[in-house]
């Protein structure tokens, strides 16, 4: 019966447990003339090769202009791409969370608007960028 009760709590406890969870978060954009390459103005950024069918995306690319590379980045809350899975100062565990050190911000402004980041650090080679959500949601 201990036992039991012990196993109860144990489980009861986990539901109070908190922890800050450090996700890239996903922005495609276009780049402005004379920039043909995803990754040349703009560290990290892939060009885009494969066709969504969910169909929000295909229909804001499909206005674009076709002679720009459709590229995407995946950004923590600085706007800018870092090396890993996730945006944690240090170690994160599995799931992006409890990361050591906390989770990189931006600076100025706007510390946890990852679009808004992006665009102050690159809206000079963009065209047009759109929030895609976070990098779990994402398959490229």
């Amino acid at each position: 019966m201990k036992l039991i009760f012990l196993i109860f709590i144990l489980f009861a406890s986990f539901v109070y447990v908190k922890s800050e969870c450090c996700g890239a978060y996903i922005i495609r954009y276009s780049l402005n003339e004379g920039h043909t390459k995803c990754n040349e103005s703009i560290p990290g950024g892939e060009q885009k090769t494969t066709v969504d069918n969910d169909g929000l995306w295909n229909d804001i690319f499909s206005k674009l202009d076709r002679r720009r590379p459709r590229c995407w980045i995946a950004v923590c809350y600085d706007g800018r791409n870092h090396p890993g899975s996730y945006c944690g100062h240090g170690s994160c565990n599995i799931f992006g969370c409890n990361c050591d050190g906390g989770c990189i911000t931006g600076e100025g402004e706007h510390p946890q608007d990852p679009y808004q980041n992006f665009m102050d650090l690159y809206g000079n080679y963009v065209n047009r960028a759109r929030l895609g959500g976070d990098l779990e949601n994402f398959l490229p």
